[in-house]
């Protein structure tokens, strides 16, 4: 049996940031906040919330303490809001998150309609959208464009969540073009998102089975899981070493990994070493 790793698996820039912004914080300061994880693993948060960081859901409950934003953003009425409540805010919004944002903001500022392309439910979403004001939609795919809308529309911007893939920025962006007399494209994928994806496909390419390690909740590990499936071969999505099925396993000679931007390189070892023994 071989296993192999795919390039770039594991914990990205804007994971690690933000991780090491909140041990920092904990170290020195006590009631630190976070509204929703700081990252999306599971494992990880768990144990940031052994040692203090507490996980909070609404503003409402706090009345003093620190605010860590989350590594995918926050909209700004909330950070408004927590401002207004008198808390500390601590930024760790991924630099590339806030790329983003402040594209989006400035397609606002300029009139431009814009399309969102990303998961409408996922945080870093959510906090791109507040930054639009109301002239704006957010599209999951080339499917769920509103084309009567666009068409209303003489100016056009596309901003991308950071996680999303090349293809569907590139698809979309396409059918777009065909629709607007002024386009302008922001590619806000993160590079390496891009290379995570492109090691996974060609990994996945030469595997009998590929197991994609990342919290279930994890959008860009969500996506690995996509562009392998692409390939057609066999593609199981995991958070840990214990959710392996060796079912899966059974004759088979090559086995890939691949994990997500919030999958810690502890994680990755412990799925190669439960496979090898």
């Amino acid at each position: 049996m071989k296993i192999e790793v795919a390039n770039h698996s594991g914990f990205c820039f804007g994971v690690k940031r933000a991780i090491k912004i909140v041990e920092q914080t904990l170290k020195k300061e006590q009631n630190i906040y976070c509204l929703g994880p700081i990252i999306h693993n599971p494992q990880v948060v768990k144990n940031l919330m052994s040692r203090g960081l507490k996980i909070i859901k609404d503003l409402s409950i706090i009345k003093e303490g620190i605010l860590v934003i989350p590594a995918h953003g926050l909209e700004p009425k909330l950070i408004k809001k927590a401002t207004k409540k008198g808390l500390k805010i601590i930024d760790a919004t991924c630099p590339l998150v806030k790329k983003v944002q402040k594209h989006a903001e400035q397609l606002k500022k300029d009139k431009y309609h814009i399309i969102i392309i990303g998961d409408k439910n996922h945080a870093e979403t959510k906090g791109i959208v507040g930054f639009c004001g109301t002239n704006f939609q957010v599209v999951e795919n080339k499917s769920g464009i509103d084309i009567k809308r666009l068409q209303k529309e003489k100016k056009i911007g596309i901003v991308s969540q950071t996680t999303q893939s090349i293809w569907n920025l590139r698809e979309i962006s396409m059918t777009v073009l065909l629709l607007s007399n002024e386009l302008r494209i922001y590619n806000t994928i993160c590079e390496t998102t891009i290379r995570k994806q492109n090691a996974a496909k060609k990994l996945a390419k030469r595997s009998d089975v590929m197991i994609v390690i990342g919290g279930y909740n994890s959008a860009n590990t969500k996506r690995l899981v996509e562009v392998s499936k692409e390939t057609g071969v066999k593609t199981y999505h995991i958070e840990t070493a214990q959710d392996i099925n060796f079912i899966w396993l059974k004759d088979k000679t090559k086995i890939g990994i691949s994990a997500g931007a919030s999958t810690s390189p502890e994680t990755i070892k412990e799925v190669e070493f439960l496979i090898f023994n």
